[in-house]
């Protein structure tokens, strides 16, 4: 027997019987424009469009009386099943790689679908509710576009790295030939260290895999995934507060030649570390703002995401200005101004817009308000993108170019930028699922500690304080 599902206030129901989506149907609890689907079926169709269904609905309606000359029988009605995809049983009709990447970059968690073998195997971990079990495959989705992401960015990197040493010994040889006293090389600490983070790149694809295998085991994979995020992200952080004179050793005839050189290439490595870094450190608020609202998505009634989003908007904001201030001291210019100032106030949207996530909502609302937020901030941040991105390329500082295909011709090389991009994203997606597992946990906390706490003489209390304080605002 064909099972189907449809949508309701936007979770998926089912699965049920085409003879139970018929009396449905008949009901009214089933509109036409509704979206249903049977299993193996080619993705989400309007109801209208099942043969049978309505019709046979109709078909059961009280027939007219004898005083009708003529009664038209009704025509029999046959169902006509919809065309089922035979290369994965049980699993939408849909391109699986499709499938993964609308999963993962879906903000309404609300709609994301839910095939039947992934049901039964979170319905056997205990997690029948609807709302949990598109948590559970939008998390699954996401981290393994995060294996490719990361997978991806770590490659670069490493290579990004050792090109890093080579260059270093290219200048050693350079210099030498002009003094031959002259010395430049990593140390043992520092080839320690440049080998522990090329470990820690590879840290993250290697930690989601691990928690993508084991998807539906709640407990085990969120382990696996806060310490994967501990070392993931807090190793570049450590290793950037070692001191370069122990990472590198420079040998000349003259203490004054040594501290000369050992300043500049701290300088560069610090502006390189700071280029580094920062990517890191704005993925982790973009992700925490990310995993807000994704469970604002699921969840409407939920008012723990809305205070971390608005907190973390704020962060955000004020991270990318401090950033784009620096850079404009080095090299200003109006298209990076209004970059950044369009930057800015893209995270600034949710804070203007906090009513829409610090108050318990229906469905419906949570998803308009959330929509339009989310249109508001891509208005502003779009733009900014396409600028910035103008702006490195056609800037140049000293005669060369800040963004270029050659370390020789340019600061920043676009393989460089792309293993940022690629790696910021990746991060981001990976915090947004460490955040969405702490934000499900603290609005578990929140809720039953609310419930113990109601009824008490100290809620009653609390209440009593909270009306005097309403009281002696609205006098003021």
């Amino acid at each position: 027997m064909a099972r189907w599902y449809f949508v309701r206030d936007r979770q998926s129901v089912g699965p049920v019987s085409f003879e139970e989506l018929q009396e449905l149907a008949g009901a009214g609890k089933l509109q036409p424009a509704d979206l249903v689907c049977q299993e193996g079926a080619t993705g989400w169709v309007e109801a209208r469009s099942v043969a049978g269904l309505f019709q046979s609905a109709a078909a059961v309606e009280p027939l007219p009386t004898l005083e009708l000359a003529r009664a038209v029988e009704p025509e029999p009605v046959t169902v006509e099943p919809v065309r089922e995809d035979r290369t994965r049983p049980g699993e939408p009709g849909e391109n699986l790689a499709l499938l993964i990447l609308r999963r993962a970059f879906a903000w309404d968690l609300g709609v994301v679908p839910v095939s039947g073998a992934e049901r039964e195997q979170l319905r056997a971990a205990g997690m029948e509710a609807a709302p949990l079990q598109s948590y559970a495959v939008w998390r699954r989705s996401t981290l393994v576009v995060v294996i490719g992401f990361t997978a991806v960015a770590a490659l670069l990197g490493t290579i990004n790295q050792l090109t890093a040493i080579a260059n270093l010994g290219d200048f050693n040889v350079t210099i030498q030939n002009v003094d031959r006293r002259f010395k430049l090389s990593l140390t043992g600490l520092g080839m320690f260290l440049v080998a522990l983070n090329i470990i820690g790149l590879f840290a993250m694809p290697v930690i989601a895999l691990l928690a993508a295998l084991h998807w539906n085991r709640q407990r085990f994979s969120r382990r696996i995934v806060l310490w994967g995020w501990s070392v993931s992200f807090l190793l570049p952080l450590l290793l950037g507060l070692v001191p370069l004179s122990w990472q590198i050793s420079v040998q000349s005839a003259a203490a004054l030649e040594e501290k000369i050189v050992l300043e500049i290439v701290g300088l560069i490595s610090g502006l390189s570390s700071f280029f580094e870094l920062l990517p890191i450190v704005v993925s982790l608020v973009a992700g925490v703002v990310a995993a807000c609202l994704r469970i604002k998505s699921l969840l409407p009634a939920s008012v723990v995401p809305g205070w971390f989003l608005v907190g973390a908007a704020y962060l955000h904001a004020l991270i990318l200005f401090v950033a784009f201030v620096a850079i404009n001291f080095i090299a200003s210019s109006a298209v990076l101004i209004i970059a950044a100032l369009l930057w800015v106030f893209g995270p600034i949207v949710y804070v203007v817009s906090s009513s829409a996530f610090v108050r318990p909502l229906s469905a419906e609302e949570s998803r308009v308000r959330l929509t339009r937020v989310r249109l508001l901030n891509a208005g502003l941040v779009v733009p900014a993108l396409v600028l910035f991105l103008i702006y490195m390329s056609t800037r140049e500082i000293f005669n060369k170019n800040l963004l270029g295909f050659s370390s020789d011709a340019a600061f920043i090389t676009v393989w460089k930028l792309l293993e940022l991009f690629i790696g910021y994203f990746g991060r981001l997606l990976f915090m947004a699922v460490v955040g969405l597992d702490i934000l499900m946990s603290l609005n578990q906390i929140v809720w039953f500690d609310m419930q113990r706490f109601a009824g008490t003489p100290e809620a009653e209390q609390y209440g009593h304080v909270l009306e005097q304080f309403q009281q002696a605002v609205n006098k003021g």
